[in-house]
């Protein structure tokens, strides 16, 4: 997890001193509204919240994003994220193969090495809107806001390091894997910087996510019961992305005041 940290810090220095240059520019240049094709990577951190949270702790996501941006400055998105992380709330999943040390004991007689990871995904489609921060010179940059909705998924990874324990694999991972997915809703708001010289073309912001999951297993073999539970999802977090803009219509991207 301190790996993800260090990635999303060194992508927020990347584009705050992107946004700077941005600001440098000549303030004389004027860029008219135009339709724009963006296709992006993006990335950021997550903090669980609702039922989530007593499943997983903070995680990563990582994904791919299209967005159309009208003349109107309209934005109409479809993204993928896989979510990923290290820290497993819920350490009972797996408490009926645990012995009294506390280990699961594997065939070489010695305790297995049982590693526990989040994994997941989220696809969606969104709308949103941009407001030009400097109207009177750059029309295709300023905050927007998105709302949107899709597909959430999430489980519990289960890695057998030594490959000493047949109890976790194949099929019978699926009865503590909490396998879990449903509909989801989708909010941010954040600054979009399209530059003038089409060199720096980024976003940052704040989401938030709201899963309406529910258990996707016929059956949890710890509980030795089915889990019929609905659940909220909830995830919030800082995410950031670098595009790539295909001018549509809408003229030349340029033209000079007097």
């Amino acid at each position: 997890m301190r790996k993800i940290l260090k990635i999303s810090t060194f992508l927020l220095f990347s584009l705050l001193i992107s946004a700077i240059c941005y600001a440098q520019e000549n303030e004389e240049e004027k860029i008219k509204p135009v339709t724009i094709h963006l296709v992006g990577v993006q990335g950021g951190v997550h903090f669980p919240g609702g039922d989530l949270k007593d499943r997983f702790g903070l995680n990563g996501h990582a994904g791919l994003s299209y967005r159309y941006k009208t003349l109107n400055n309209f934005l109409w998105g479809i993204e993928a994220n896989i979510i990923f992380g290290g820290k497993i709330q819920d350490t009972l999943i797996v408490q009926n193969l645990v012995a009294n040390d506390g280990s699961i004991v594997g065939t070489d007689g010695l305790p297995a090495g049982i590693t526990f990871l989040e994994r997941g995904y989220f696809l969606g489609g969104n709308v949103g809107k941009l407001f030009p921060v400097k109207p009177s010179t750059n029309l295709n940059t300023g905050f927007f806001v998105i709302l949107g909705g899709g597909f959430l998924l999430h489980k519990v990874r289960i890695e057998d390091d030594f490959d000493t324990a047949p109890q976790l694999r194949a099929e019978y991972t699926k009865g503590y894997d909490r396998l879990s997915s449903g509909p989801v809703l989708q909010q941010f708001i954040g600054y979009m910087g399209l530059s003038s010289n089409r060199r720096s073309n980024f976003f940052i912001g704040v989401e938030m996510l709201q899963g309406f999951t529910q258990s996707r297993r016929s059956f949890n073999f710890d509980t030795r019961s089915v889990d019929e539970d609905q659940r909220l999802d909830i995830l919030y977090g800082i995410k950031l992305g670098w595009m790539l803009p295909i001018y549509g219509k809408g003229g030349s991207t340029r033209y000079y005041t007097d």
